[in-house]
């Protein structure tokens, strides 16, 4: 099967600044990253993954379709690349550089969802998300909002983004992602490939998944990574108005050297 990806320009191009090439999570939009896009834009050229909502690719056929979208952009060009995964793209990443561990410079995982399998509710409702009618899937969308974000840290116009990109997902498209997270195993990955410094950050309030205890787990797993918990931070961090990504990675000394800690931020 081949898949359909596409990457989106989300700030202007720049060719004297490195790229960030930004893995959505299970909505496959891309487009959640904006309200760090305001940070980025001075020091990165950044591009979302689309991934459409028909698509019902494996993981091996998404990374080298990723690969393939990812490759023109960086082959040659003298600049870093840096690839930064969230929740199912976290996942994706992991798959993607395990196969091409040299395809980017620097990783970065925001709450990665490779826990998903050992969480044996989510795995019971993987069956049922199938069978949602048209009409009740967005009321359980939105049920699921308050284990994604804290609305106390979230202003309302990037809760409502999150709830559009989330319904604009059918129910069988849902259901097919959380296949592919409850399939996905770190043992079955070649990790010790990845061996560019990586920057794992993890909500400590994240409801979802065990993302603070993930991390402690990824980071025994990557060899050349650093850790950074945020400890009022829920699934989604990035929606919130007081996370800057930007200066997450100054904070832990990613946009330059690279020295591996275990750091809590007040975020």
């Amino acid at each position: 099967m081949q898949s359909s990806l596409n990457l989106i320009p989300l700030t202007p191009l720049s060719i004297h600044l490195p790229l960030l090439i930004y893995l959505p999570g299970m909505d496959g939009t891309g487009t959640l990253l904006q309200p760090q896009l305001k940070y980025l834009q001075d020091h990165f050229e950044v591009w979302g993954l689309s991934i459409p909502p028909h698509d019902r690719s494996s993981w091996l056929v998404l990374a080298q379709a990723l690969y393939d979208l990812i490759q023109p952009l960086y082959s040659g060009k003298k600049r870093l690349l840096y690839l930064c995964g969230e929740s199912f793209g976290g996942c994706l990443a992991l798959q993607l550089l395990s196969q091409y561990p040299y395809l980017s410079d620097r990783l970065i995982l925001v709450n990665p969802a490779s826990a998903f399998q050992h969480q044996p509710l989510l795995r019971f409702s993987v069956p049922f998300v199938h069978w949602f009618a048209p009409t009740l899937y967005p009321l359980a969308t939105i049920a699921l909002l308050p284990f994604l974000v804290d609305s106390d840290r979230v202003s309302q116009d990037n809760r409502q983004a999150l709830l559009r990109a989330m319904q604009s997902v059918k129910p069988e498209t849902a259901a097919w992602r959380l296949s592919l997270l409850e399939q996905f195993d770190l043992k079955q990955l070649n990790l010790y490939r990845i061996q560019q410094p990586t920057l794992i950050i993890a909500g400590e309030h994240d409801r979802l998944l065990p993302s603070a205890s993930e991390s402690d787990r990824l980071s025994q797993k990557l060899i050349n990574s650093q850790t950074i918990v945020l400890s009022r931070s829920s699934h989604a961090c990035l929606l919130e108005s007081e996370i800057n990504l930007v200066e997450i990675l100054q904070r832990s000394q990613f946009l330059s050297q690279i020295s591996p800690i275990l750091a809590a931020i007040p975020g």
